[in-house]
C-alpha cells in the first residue's frame, strides 16, 4: 500500500464523494483511536488506521479566535519536538501559526531552517519578557494560533505569560527526575491558576493496548498530584526522530502510523480544552 501526504490535505481541495461503508469505517476506526487516546496495535490493519486517521484529522478545523499553547517541562521533556508536530498538524489543517521560540537552545528555530519555506508556520525568537507582547502582537496580525517553545524554569515574567497563554501542556518522561519536576511545575500552575494538561512523552510504546510499568507507574505518581493527565502517550519512535531531522512532522513523514495517532489524539485532546477555554471535559 503506497502511503501519501493526500491523507493530509484533502482541507485545501473538492474531495470526491467516498462510498457509505468507508465512511463508516472511518468513523469507527477514529472513535476506536479515540477511546484508546491513540493506541495502536503493531498488528493494526493500515486501511483501518488510514480510515481514522483522516476522519479524525478532518473532525476540526479553526479556533473562533486565536489560542496560545505553551509547552513547558523539564529540558529534555520534548517540549521543542511536540511544539513542532503541533504546528504541522495545525498548519495541515489551514490554520496560521506562530512559534515563539525562548527557549536557550532555539531548537524549534533550527527546525524551521531545515524545514525552509512555508507560509502556514512562522517561527520567531523571542525574549521571555516579552512573550506577552508577542502574544497581542501575533492576535493582532491575524495568526489562528501561537505556540510557545519555553525553557526549562519560569521567569520573572510568569504571571504575564499566565495571562497571555489559554493552556499549558506540561510534558514529562517516565523518569524520577522527571516526574519530580512535573509535581514542581503542577505546583507552579496551580498557584497562577493556570490551565494544562499533563501529558507522558518518551514512552515505552503500548503492547496490545496497555501501558508499560513504568509509565503506568509515572501515570498513577502524576494523577495523585493533579486530575489533568491525559490518558495517551506520546512513544519513543525513530519516526519522530527522523521527522524532526528533516524538517518535518511526523505527519508528514510517516502520515499511517502509530505516531501520528498519538500526537492527533494529542492534538484532539488539546483542541476540546481550547475551544471550552481550558476547561476540562
Amino acid at each position: 500500500m503506497k502511503l501519501s501526504l493526500d491523507l493530509f490535505h484533502s482541507h485545501s481541495r473538492t474531495v470526491l464523494p467516498v462510498a457509505a461503508h468507508a465512511k463508516v469505517l472511518g468513523a469507527k476506526a477514529a472513535q476506536t483511536l479515540l477511546l484508546a487516546e491513540g493506541a495502536v496495535d503493531p498488528g493494526v490493519d493500515r486501511v483501518w488506521l488510514r480510515a481514522g486517521l483522516r476522519t479524525l484529522f478532518r473532525r476540526d478545523r479553526r479556533f473562533g479566535a486565536c489560542k496560545t499553547l505553551c509547552c513547558v517541562g523539564k529540558g529534555g521533556a520534548g517540549k521543542s519536538t511536540t511544539t513542532s508536530q503541533l504546528a504541522v498538524i495545525a498548519a495541515k489543517k489551514g490554520m496560521h501559526v506562530l512559534i515563539l521560540d525562548c527557549d536557550r537552545q532555539r531548537s524549534v528555530s533550527g527546525w524551521k531552517r531545515i524545514r525552509g519555506s512555508d507560509p502556514g508556520i512562522t517561527v520567531k525568537q523571542c525574549a521571555y519578557n516579552h512573550l506577552e507582547l508577542e502574544c497581542q502582537t501575533g492576535r493582532k496580525a491575524g495568526f489562528d494560533l501561537i505556540l510557545i517553545d519555553h525553557p526549562q524554569q519560569p521567569g520573572e515574567a510568569w504571571p504575564a505569560l499566565v495571562r497571555a497563554t489559554d493552556l499549558f501542556v506540561l510534558l514529562a518522561r517516565p523518569s524520577v527526575f522527571d516526574l519530580s519536576t512535573a509535581q514542581a511545575w503542577i505546583r507552579q500552575l496551580d498557584a497562577g491558576r493556570a490551565p494544562f494538561l499533563t501529558a507522558i512523552t518518551a514512552a515505552q510504546p503500548r503492547r496490545s493496548m496497555i501501558d508499560a510499568p513504568t509509565v503506568r507507574d509515572a501515570r498513577e505518581i502524576l494523577q495523585t498530584r493533579t486530575p489533568h493527565v491525559w490518558r495517551g502517550q506520546i512513544s519513543t519512535r525513530q519516526s519522530i526522530v527522523l521527522a524532526t531531522a528533516q524538517g518535518k512532522g511526523v505527519i508528514e513523514y510517516e502520515p499511517v502510523g502509530a505516531a501520528s495517532a498519538e500526537y492527533l489524539v494529542l492534538w484532539h485532546r488539546l483542541w476540546d480544552r481550547l475551544v471550552t477555554n481550558g476547561a476540562p471535559q
